[in-house]
């Protein structure tokens, strides 16, 4: 629920890079981004029935990928086989 929430929000860059931690008993929503609203965002959180805070972060795309790994930002290598000088391909 919380990804489809921060997706739906305009503005976002998608994939929308956040973190989410329980700290006394409360859900802190971390969002990278700039020029949005933490109220707006806690809103339309709690709209979707999630009671969380939420703090906005201006981070640099590599600190933002750290915030919360993504399938999207894995890399895909080739499995492959060396060929050999001489030897038949």
């Amino acid at each position: 629920d919380l990804v489809e929430v921060l997706e739906a929000v305009p503005g976002l860059r998608w994939p929308v890079r956040y973190s989410a931690e329980v700290h006394a008993d409360r859900l802190w929503v971390t969002v990278a981004g700039d020029g949005l609203d933490a109220g707006e965002l806690a809103d339309r959180l709690a709209a979707a029935g999630i009671d969380a805070d939420v703090r906005i972060e201006q981070l640099d795309p590599d600190a933002a990928r750290a915030l919360r790994p993504l399938r999207c930002d894995l890399v895909e290598q080739p499995f492959h086989r060396p060929v050999l000088a001489g030897s038949p391909v």
